[in-house]
C-alpha cells in the first residue's frame, strides 16, 4: 500500500499511464496514410492496426486482472508497462507490417491491463468516500489521450516522421515507471497458492475473438454470422466451465454478492453502446454536410473529449457527494437527450447547433463514466477489485465495439454500396437520423436499470465492511 506521503505521485503516475496508452491508440489514426506509404500496406492491412488493438484490449481486460490477484497487481502493472513502451520502440522501427500488426496485438494487450491495474490500485489507495474523484481524475486522463491523440499524431508524422510519435511516448510512460516503481508499495498477490486457468483462457481467448472479428467483417454476412455465433457459443461454454473450475478466471458468484455489480455491467455496455459509434457519423456529417476538411473537423470532434477532460473530476466529486448512482443516472438521461435531438439535425441545421449537442453529449458521458464506475464497484470485495475493473473494462470495449459496427451498417444499408459523398447526403442523413433515434431509444431505456441500482445506493462499500482490514489514504 503506498504511504501517505506518496499517495498523490502514485496517484499522478497512474494519471500518466491512463494518459499516454489512448494517446498512442488514438493517434495512430492520423498516421495510417503515412505509415501505408512507408511500409507499403494496403488499406485492409492498415484497418486490422485498428481491429487487433481493439481485440486485444477486449479480450485482455478480463485476464489482466486475474494476472493481478496471482502475481499482485504492482508487479503485473510494472511488467506490462514496461511491455507497453518496449512494444513502442519497435514499432517505431518496424520495417513490414505483419510485425507492426503483431505489436499493435500486444499494445492492445498490455493496455488492456495497464488500465485494469490503474483503476484497482486507485481505488484500493483511496478512501471509499473519495472514489468517485480519484476515478473521475484517472478518467479525464483517458479522454484527453484521446483528444490530443490524432492531434500529436497528425503533426508529428508531418514534421519528423510516424516513427517519432512513438518514440516520444517514452518520455511520459517511464517517468510514470520509475515513480510506480519507487513509491508504490504492497499490492502483492491476492490469490496466492492459486493457478490460472489456463482452459478458461483458452475459452475466452477463442470466444471473444470470434464474435469480435465476426462483426467486424464487413460484406459477407454468412462468414460474419457464423464467426459470431461461434463465439457466442464458446463464450457460454466458458461461462459453464468457470462454475465447476476450482481457480476460476472469472468469480461468478461477483454477480449475486455484489449488489448492483450485474446492473452497473449492463447500464455500461448500453450507453457505450449507443454512444461510441457516433463519431463516426458525426466526421461524415461535418465533412459531408458542412464542407469541413477531414482536419478541421476532427478539431471540431475534440470538443466533446475536452468537455470529459474537464467535468470528469469535477462530476467524480459530486458522485461522492451526492451518490454515485444518482449522478451516473443523470448522465444517462442526458446522453439519451442529445442523442436524440441530434435526430434532427439535418442540412440547413446551423453548425452551431450540432456543437451544443456535442459539449452536452460530452457532459453527459462525464456524468456517466465515472460514477457508474464507482457504483459499479462499489459492492466488490477488495480481493475481487481488479477482475471486476477487467470486466468493467472490456464491457465498456465491446460496447464500442457494437455501436461502431451498428453505425457503418446503417450506413452500408441507406447507401446500398455507394461511396459517401455530396449525391448520396440525403442517404447519408436518413441512415444517421435512424440510427440516432435507435442509439437515442436505446440509452434512455437503459436508465431504468441505472435507476434500479439506487436500492443499493444505502449499501457500504466493500472496503468498510467488518473484518476488513485493509487501510486507505488520500
Amino acid at each position: 500500500m503506498a504511504k501517505n506521503s506518496s499517495h498523490k505521485s502514485v496517484i499522478a503516475a497512474l494519471w500518466l499511464c491512463n494518459l499516454f496508452s489512448p494517446m498512442l491508440g488514438s493517434g495512430i489514426n492520423a498516421m495510417l496514410p503515412a505509415i501505408g506509404t512507408d511500409l507499403d500496406a494496403a488499406a485492409l492491412s492498415l484497418s486490422m492496426t485498428l481491429v487487433l488493438y481493439s481485440l486485444g484490449n477486449v479480450i485482455f481486460n478480463v485476464l489482466g486482472g486475474r494476472f493481478g490477484d496471482l502475481w499482485g497487481m504492482r508487479r503485473v502493472l510494472l511488467a506490462s508497462l514496461l511491455l507497453y513502451l518496449v512494444s513502442a520502440v519497435l514499432v517505431g522501427a518496424a520495417q513490414s507490417i505483419v510485425f507492426l500488426l503483431f505489436l499493435r496485438f500486444m499494445q492492445g494487450v498490455t493496455s488492456a491491463v495497464i488500465s485494469c491495474c490503474c483503476t484497482a490500485i486507485g481505488i484500493s489507495i483511496t478512501a471509499p468516500e473519495k472514489r468517485g474523484r480519484i476515478l473521475g481524475i484517472l478518467l479525464s486522463a483517458v479522454y484527453l489521450g484521446l483528444t490530443l491523440g490524432p492531434v500529436l499524431g497528425g503533426a508529428t508524422a508531418t514534421a519528423i516522421g510516424w516513427r517519432w510519435f512513438f518514440l516520444l511516448m517514452l518520455v511520459p510512460g517511464l517517468a510514470a515507471w520509475i515513480v510506480l516503481k519507487l513509491r508504490l508499495e504492497g499490492h502483492e498477490c491476492t490469490a496466492c497458492g492459486e493457478s490460472m486457468d489456463w482452459l478458461g483462457a483458452f475459452l475466452l481467448t477463442a470466444g471473444l475473438s470470434l464474435f469480435a472479428l465476426g462483426i467486424g467483417i464487413p460484406g459477407r454476412p454468412a462468414i460474419s454470422a457464423g464467426m459470431s455465433l461461434a463465439g457466442i457459443v464458446l463464450t457460454y461454454v466458458f461461462i459453464a466451465q468457470q462454475k465447476k473450475t476450482r481457480w476460476p478466471i472469472v468469480d461468478l458468484s461477483l454477480f449475486g454478492k455484489a449488489e448492483g455489480f450485474g446492473l452497473g455491467l449492463a447500464a455500461m455496455l448500453i450507453n457505450y453502446g449507443s454512444t461510441m459509434g457516433l463519431v463516426f457519423f458525426f466526421s461524415l456529417y461535418l465533412q459531408l454536410v458542412h464542407g469541413l476538411s477531414p482536419f478541421w473537423a476532427g478539431v471540431a470532434l475534440m470538443a466533446q473529449s475536452l468537455v470529459q477532460c474537464v467535468l470528469s473530476p469535477v462530476c467524480g466529486r459530486l458522485a461522492d457527494t451526492f451518490g454515485a448512482e444518482k449522478v451516473s443516472s443523470l448522465g444517462m438521461t442526458t446522453c439519451g437527450v442529445s442523442i436524440l435531438c441530434m435526430a434532427a439535425l439535418g442540412r440547413e441545421t446551423p453548425v452551431a447547433i450540432f456543437y451544443v449537442l456535442l459539449v452536452l453529449l460530452g457532459a453527459g458521458m462525464a456524468m456517466f463514466a465515472a460514477p457508474n464506475m464507482s457504483a459499479t464497484l462499489k459492492n466488490v470485495e477488495k480481493s475481487r477489485i481488479a477482475v471486476a475493473s477487467g470486466i468493467c473494462g472490456s464491457m465498456r470495449t465491446l460496447g464500442a465495439l457494437l455501436s461502431t459496427v451498428m453505425a457503418s451498417l446503417s450506413v452500408s444499408v441507406y447507401l446500398g454500396g455507394e461511396a459517401a459523398g455530396p449525391e448520396t447526403i440525403p442517404q447519408f442523413l436518413n441512415a444517421m437520423r435512424s440510427c440516432m433515434i435507435v442509439f437515442g431509444i436505446l440509452n434512455l431505456s437503459g436508465l431504468s436499470i441505472s435507476l434500479r441500482r439506487l436500492r443499493y445506493a444505502g449499501n457500504k462499500p466493500a472496503d468498510t465492511r467488518p473484518g476488513d482490514d485493509a487501510s486507505h489514504t488520500g
